[in-house]
């Protein structure tokens, strides 16, 4: 079993579930309140689940009207 490493996961360095290694996750689809949203993931393999968080870090404009 792999030690979950919060750091590393969140880096971007984990492609599978941070609990088990198995590449069988699946990500709910995002919510948002605000500037904040968040995912719930489930693993398939050890049937764990945990929640992305994600945070406002930039605005770009897309379109002037």
């Amino acid at each position: 079993m792999v030690k979950f490493n919060e750091e590393e996961y969140v880096k971007g360095g984990w492609n599978n579930c941070p609990y088990c290694d198995s590449d069988k996750i699946n990500a709910g689809r995002p919510m948002a309140d605000c500037n904040y949203a968040w995912s719930r993931v489930t693993c398939e393999n050890c049937h764990r689940s945990w929640q992305d968080n994600y945070t406002l870090t930039s605005v770009e404009e897309i379109e002037r009207g």
